[in-house]
């Protein structure tokens, strides 16, 4: 009976809850609404942010506003199972179909990748990435084309991919395109690039200021984030003992929310205890991942050194029950890893990368055509100042002849007449002269 009250009126204050927070939405505008999802999802409140969006995609709704419909319908979807989300994501096609010159094909699109990307189904995630950047390229909006190339850099870095993957981020970390939460995701992101490819130069500065930024905000999802990293980062230079100080507070946070990243901090926990020699302690966290990964269905390329690990251990302890176990969840792992790859490896530079390269050579050769015709047409400029110059000169030479060939006619003119005159005096002197 208490453990029934005690029920109810948990479930009471969460409903009163959930009505004061409705209620004090009533006259934000959606821009307001958007930001309030934005600060609520930042600080992991995920039923204020769902509460929000419901009520977001309800306003739009009875103004019969589609726009406003497609970005509440997005909203919603976040914080929805796949299924749900999914069909939320479909909603956006439907209302935004007959809109001209919409950028939500690319958004809903891209969303769909996320989806796939975050239930391991990385074919379809690729896919919907690159006709989510194909929109966005038609719609010339930087933003989305940013978001598309981001995401296609993540499937990169998660086939290994880590040098290209790393270049796409730094490009996009050093530009002024992304909002504050997109430029740390993009630093989280470059970090991982960078350990993973040994290039540990600038990661202690790049964790720094992203513990800084995310302590600021209040962002323990993020805080976390940089915890795994900092301890991936030790986990590389062979420091073992901070590695593991590192991902015991990260593995804390990762598996009390059920967050995928538990699973990477799980691997990482266990190299760790392996570089430190302790055999038992490697086996209890590969055998959590394991557990994980089979309720999941979530891989990553790693396990394969989990299961060849515990196959090795229970062969040396002749434990061929669970040697047979782990060699059968071996096959199972590899065959979904060893489909992606081939698929990713294949496609990535099919459908990307050589467009891309096609892309590139066309604006150099646009570039190039361009500079010859602003090249001819400063050649042309410049002659036709020269022939203007020449033809002024010559006008100029051609004037001052005939302006000479008059004065000199004015001066024999004047000459001549002055002659006449004297000439005309000394006849009128000579007739005047008395005679002897």
């Amino acid at each position: 009976m208490k453990r029934i009250f005690t029920f109810l009126l948990l479930s009471a204050n969460f409903f009163y809850a959930q009505k004061q927070l409705t209620d004090s939405l009533k006259g934000f505008s959606y821009a307001e609404l958007k930001k309030k999802f934005n600060d609520y999802d930042e600080k992991d409140k995920i039923q204020e942010s769902k509460i929000i969006a419901k009520y977001y995609l309800q306003k739009a709704k009875s103004e019969k506003n589609n726009l406003q419909m497609a970005e509440g319908y997005l909203l919603v979807h976040f914080n929805e199972d796949f299924p749900l989300a999914m069909k939320y994501i479909d909603s956006v096609f439907i209302v935004t179909k007959n809109t001209r010159e919409s950028s939500y094909d690319a958004i809903a699109y891209r969303m769909k990748g996320n989806l796939y990307y975050k239930n391991d189904n990385l074919k379809a995630a690729l896919d919907n990435y690159i006709v989510s950047l194909k929109y966005a390229q038609r719609q010339k909006d930087q933003k989305l084309i940013a978001y598309a190339n981001l995401n296609i850099a993540y499937i990169n870095s998660h086939i290994g991919r880590n040098v290209e993957a790393a270049k796409m981020f730094r490009h996009y970390y050093d530009s002024n395109e992304l909002s504050e939460s997109e430029h740390n995701q993009t630093r989280v992101n470059l970090i991982n690039c960078y350990i993973e490819s040994d290039q540990l130069d600038s990661v202690g500065v790049l964790i720094k200021e992203g513990l800084d930024y995310s302590t600021k905000n209040q962002n323990k999802y993020s805080v976390n984030q940089y915890l795994y990293l900092s301890g991936f980062s030790y986990l590389k230079q062979k420091k073992y003992e901070q590695a593991i100080g590192e991902f015991s507070k990260a593995y804390d946070y990762f598996s009390d929310i059920e967050d995928n990243n538990a699973n990477y901090v799980l691997y990482s926990l266990g190299k760790s205890y392996e570089g430190l020699n302790d055999k038992k302690k490697t086996v209890e966290y590969f055998t959590k991942l394991d557990a994980n990964v089979e309720k999941t269905n979530i891989t990553f390329p790693d396990l394969r050194d989990v299961y060849t690990f515990l196959i090795d251990y229970y062969k040396d302890n002749d434990d061929t029950q669970k040697q047979l176990y782990y060699i059968d969840r071996f096959l199972k792992v590899d065959k979904k890893l060893d489909e992606q790859f081939k698929y990713l490896s294949t496609e990535l530079p099919k459908k990307y990368d050589t467009p891309n390269l096609l892309r590139e050579k066309e604006n150099i050769i646009n570039d190039l055509n361009n500079n010859k015709i602003s090249l001819y047409a400063s050649i042309s400029v410049l002659l036709l100042i020269l022939i203007l110059f020449i033809y002024l000169y010559y006008k100029s030479k051609k004037t001052e002849k005939q302006y000479r060939k008059i004065a000199q006619d004015l001066i024999h003119s004047i000459e001549k007449s002055i002659w006449n005159q004297l000439k005309f005096r000394r006849m009128n002197l000579a007739r005047r002269k008395p005679s002897h």
